[in-house]
């Protein structure tokens, strides 16, 4: 299965997922502390997924939900 298809799997329950819990459900250990979160989700985009998107809280961190079309700041 794909970077992309675990993605999606993942968001596919529609609430927001951390940084760090989408690194091991996604990547798990293939990342080596280099991720393409972004390109994944762009990825989604050009499937047709628009509203895939990337949010951010004060501290920083991105949220990546499969429900919202805000983007990090």
């Amino acid at each position: 299965m794909t970077q992309t298809a675990r993605l999606l799997q993942l968001l596919k329950d529609h609430k927001p997922h951390r940084t760090d819990e989408i690194l091991r459900e996604v990547y798990g250990s293939e990342h080596l502390g280099i991720a393409r979160i972004g390109a994944r989700i762009n990825d989604l985009k050009k499937l047709g997924h628009d509203n895939v998107g990337i949010t951010t809280r004060r501290i920083g961190s991105c949220t990546f939900t499969n429900s919202s079309r805000r983007r990090c700041r």
